[in-house]
């Protein structure tokens, strides 16, 4: 998708998938708290989408991971999405401004 819907920037949870040269893929970007019950929500909301069904893999993206969540990740794998193929992704904060956006801003300026 090339445009952002407000309901996709507000979300905390986001639902995608791709099926490209006939893989078929799922997609969850989370944005919440990074717990064992949040988690298993997250799995709850999954489980009522057309997505659900164990054969399509999951790549999970979660924002601002810590120590805390890299020792439950297993539970994440093992017991939440039992019997799914999940990749867990670490999303990178990324708080800057890129420099060819300030170049160009600078520049307009002067």
């Amino acid at each position: 998708m090339k445009t952002l819907t407000i309901e996709y920037i507000c979300s905390n949870i986001i639902f995608a998938e791709s099926n490209k040269d006939n893989k078929h893929q799922s997609f969850i970007f989370y944005f919440g708290q990074l717990n064992y019950q949040s988690l298993k929500l997250v799995y709850e909301a999954y489980s009522n989408t057309s997505l659900y069904e164990k054969t399509i893999p999951i790549s999970l993206y979660v924002y601002n991971a810590d120590d805390d969540f890299r020792k439950i990740e297993p539970d994440i794998k093992e017991r939440i999405f039992k019997g799914f193929k999940i990749t867990i992704m670490k999303m990178v904060a990324n708080n800057s401004i890129p420099s060819f956006i300030l170049n160009t801003f600078n520049n307009e300026q002067l």
